[in-house]
């Protein structure tokens, strides 16, 4: 037979049961710049949208929220951190124009994370004096895990929330330790480094170089007179390796002491390649190239008060060394000396009286000092 006492305080502990207010306990903390909404308003938003909660009671341990509203410049930005009464937390941070879209976007995102909170774990009684502890074999109440945050739809933009990482399983006390067993990779999948590109890089360097020449176009004359070139190369300054250079020669005898019985002037184009043989050091390369001169040659009597000049054509093949030193600020000092066969033999001869005064050399040297600038 059930006593009258025991009717009695079944009957007891369930009013308290009913009396006790539903609903997740919430705690909010707030903390905002002049002009902002407070805690009241911001709490209200956040009940609209979630299901189940409710204003901590005083002394009663619930889910914290924090909120911070600062002005950064223009905008506003806002966190939010939702902490549990397990000790876990999680942060959310929201940029806006105005401190109500920031705040909207929050309060979305609270509600959120509480709702789902809220349908886990069963309303907890309100803590305080008429409190009644429940009976030492009852179950207890499950920890109430915040959900990870979900981005609310509003205009303000959002940072991604980092998850805690996972815990690190642990043996129990005299277990041995995990086997650890060798993992095979197929040598197809592990990343191996890409081949290099076949044959030399495509990059080149550019430099252009002006300055004195001399040379022995028409023997035995002396001509003077300036070139001037453009080198493509690899990059480098003094960097022994291919080379192609088009230069512009200009030479005339008469620019020292006269001319002698004729004038001989030569307006040629130059082509000189270098494969990259040569020798290098830290201060000077000199390497070995090939030259070609090809232009027109021009010739006239210095002793006539009325000359005919004539033109011809002059072509030449053979062989250069050239020596480059670096000299700074990009510049290059350049010094070729070459050794050309003249393709086709010429012979000038002036009349009253009839004499020879030039004739093309069997050798015909050239050299030049060009200071070049790397474009």
């Amino acid at each position: 037979m059930i006593s009258i006492a025991g009717i009695s305080a079944v009957a007891l502990l369930a009013a308290v049961r009913a009396a006790a207010p539903p609903g997740l306990p919430v705690r909010i903390a707030w903390d905002a710049t002049a002009g902002c909404s407070d805690a009241e308003t911001f709490f209200a938003a956040v009940a609209s949208r979630a299901e189940r909660i409710r204003r901590a009671e005083p002394g009663e341990e619930g889910t914290r929220i924090e909120v911070k509203l600062s002005r950064l410049g223009p905008k506003i930005h806002g966190e939010l951190r939702l902490a549990t009464d397990d000790g876990r937390s999680e942060l959310r941070k929201v940029d806006g124009a105005t401190c109500d879209e920031v705040a909207e976007a929050l309060s979305l995102t609270a509600a959120l994370a509480l709702s789902a909170s809220a349908r886990r774990a069963p309303a907890s009684p309100a803590g305080g004096q008429g409190a009644i502890a429940a009976p030492p074999a009852a179950t207890p109440a499950p920890s109430i895990v915040a959900p990870p945050l979900v981005a609310a739809e509003a205009p303000a933009t959002a940072s991604p929330i980092a998850s805690p990482p996972a815990p690190t399983p642990t043996s129990p006390p005299g277990a041995p330790p995990p086997r650890t067993e060798p993992v095979s990779v197929p040598a197809a999948a592990v990343p191996r480094p890409a081949p290099a590109a076949a044959g030399r890089s495509l990059a080149a360097w550019l430099a252009v170089g002006l300055g004195p020449a001399a040379g022995e176009v028409v023997a035995p004359h002396l001509s003077l007179g300036g070139i001037a070139h453009l080198r493509v190369a690899e990059p480098g300054l003094d960097r022994l390796g291919p080379s192609a250079a088009l230069g512009l020669l200009y030479l005339r005898n008469d620019l020292l002491n006269g001319a002698g019985e004729a004038v001989f002037r030569l307006a040629a184009a130059t082509v000189t390649a270098c494969p990259g043989w040569g020798w290098r050091s830290d201060v000077v390369t000199v390497e070995l190239c090939a030259v070609g001169v090809g232009g027109w040659l021009l010739a006239s009597d210095a002793e006539v008060t009325v000359s005919h000049p004539v033109s011809r054509s002059w072509w030449s093949a053979g062989a250069a060394l050239r020596a480059r030193a670096p000299v700074g600020a990009g510049f290059l000092l350049q010094l070729d000396a070459s050794a050309t066969v003249p393709l086709v033999k010429r012979r000038f001869v002036t009349t009253t009286p009839e004499q020879t005064v030039g004739t093309s050399p069997g050798v015909a040297p050239i050299f030049s000092l060009v200071m070049a600038h790397g474009l």
